[in-house]
């Protein structure tokens, strides 16, 4: 995108974009669950150990919804269309051009480091959920899995 090539012709980035619009739409989805599903089943564990895991929930759904609003944001401040599998293409993406800070940083940077983030916070938490399982053998990691062991 940075040397004037159109974005469609790339099919990673056609990929990367078609990848991160389903997961944002899975995510509201997963979000609107939470709202209806049965109460999450509760461990008895240190207070830190909660506060550090309702941290850690709290900032991994943040980066899930801001991560991609900060691609719509790069791609409508920068011009550049949002281009999905199928022959999707948005040239303008509408919902950025009426934002008033839309040029206020560099949206791909933003993007790239939330991306980084998002990364690195996943793989603490697998390696939390592993410590769970191995160490503690508290059933954490069983929960998660849909006919898992309960506490």
């Amino acid at each position: 995108m940075d040397q004037g090539v159109d974005p469609a012709t790339h099919s990673d980035i056609v990929w990367h974009e078609s990848v991160g619009v389903s997961i944002f739409v899975l995510t509201l989805l997963r979000l609107f669950w939470l709202v209806f599903r049965p109460a999450a089943p509760r461990f008895d564990m240190p207070v830190k150990m909660q506060l550090a895991a309702k941290l850690m929930h709290l900032v991994l759904w943040g980066l899930m919804i801001f991560l991609p609003i900060t691609a719509l944001m790069a791609l409508g401040s920068e011009g550049h269309p949002l281009t999905l599998l199928g022959g999707i293409r948005i040239d303008k993406v509408p919902i950025v051009l009426g934002v008033g800070f839309a040029h206020i940083v560099n949206w791909g940077d933003v993007h790239k480091f939330l991306g980084d983030a998002i990364i690195w916070l996943a793989g603490l938490h697998a390696a939390a959920a592993i410590y769970h399982h191995v160490t503690l053998k508290d059933g954490v990691l069983l929960s998660m899995t849909p006919h898992g062991k309960q506490s």
